[in-house]
């Protein structure tokens, strides 16, 4: 991603906000809202592609293309009810929570530790030397 494209994001958000502002000052806030709708979608089709390569790495990363050892789903179940689960000791005992939260990190590490290598070459990838 370049720097580029996160300019442009800032100027199309700075745009839209200042458009939108006017719009509903002056008693459009229908135009508002679509005006903002616009922008958003401009900026949702700019990252469109890198957040194909994300899930494309985070394919990889599970190892879903070679052989089916933590799928994704299995991984977001998991990760999804471990959440709620801590969720539900925020009120009573808030320390229960975060043990239940690193428990389920470290199971989902445990899970795709046998992945390191493909770890390892998506960081070198991305220009993190690992030594």
């Amino acid at each position: 991603m370049s720097v580029n494209l996160i300019f442009k994001i800032a100027a199309v958000g700075i745009l839209v906000s200042v458009l939108g502002q006017v719009l509903k000052h002056s008693g459009r806030e229908e135009q508002a809202f679509l005006t903002s709708l616009a922008g958003l979608l401009l900026v949702l089709f700019w990252i469109l592609p890198y957040i194909s390569d994300l899930f494309d790495d985070i394919r990889r990363l599970f190892a879903l293309q070679r052989r089916e050892k933590m799928s994704i789903l299995k991984a977001a179940c998991i990760w999804i009810a471990g959440t709620f689960l801590a969720l539900q000791f925020q009120n009573t005992r808030k320390e229960y929570g975060i043990y239940l939260g690193i428990a389920v990190s470290i199971f989902l590490f445990l899970g795709m530790s046998r992945n390191l290598s493909v770890i390892r070459e998506t960081l070198e990838l991305v220009g993190i030397r690992l030594y």
